[in-house]
């Protein structure tokens, strides 16, 4: 099952590669009591990711990163969500337009009991991102820091 997806993701990405649609995707950051940052790793793709994924017809981003969520690590996003930012990727040949989302206030045990997501993991702050961070997901990481660190604040500029 794992290797048909494995197969199914490249043959996507070489459709796009041709194609270049237009897609809406939303992320999310998943942050913690203590400000860790929940990452996943897709069984079909390789690298440490934000849960996420493409926004259906009719559907708004916000909500489709509450779907996400549940879907991909079994967690229910509360009120509010804050938007980190809309960002835009052509990396995989498409024209991607991303809204990223923070959500503090959360419930349930997020876990990789799903098809699509081989393991979780929790990125403290103070520690050395795992090998393998794709590259958008250390940008949200950065830009939820901020340009002065995670503790900087209106008053320190």
């Amino acid at each position: 099952m794992i290797r048909s997806r494995t197969i199914a993701y490249r043959v996507i990405r070489l459709w796009w590669r041709v194609a270049r649609p237009r897609t809406l995707g939303a992320r999310v950051l998943i942050v913690d009591a203590e400000g860790r940052v929940l990452l996943i790793r897709h069984t079909y793709r390789r690298g440490w990711h934000l849960p996420g994924g493409g926004v259906r017809r009719a559907e708004s981003f916000e909500a489709a990163a509450r779907r996400e969520a549940r879907e991909e690590v079994g967690v229910i996003l509360g009120a509010p969500l804050e938007l980190l930012g809309m960002y835009y990727s052509d990396d995989e040949g498409k024209f991607d337009h991303i809204a990223v989302y923070v959500a503090r206030v959360w419930e349930g045990t997020p876990t990789s009991d799903r098809k699509e997501i081989a393991e979780t993991a929790w990125l403290s702050s103070d520690a050395d991102p795992p090998v393998g961070l794709s590259s958008w997901t250390r940008r949200w990481l950065e830009d939820l820091a901020g340009p002065m660190g995670e503790n900087s604040s209106a008053e320190d500029s």
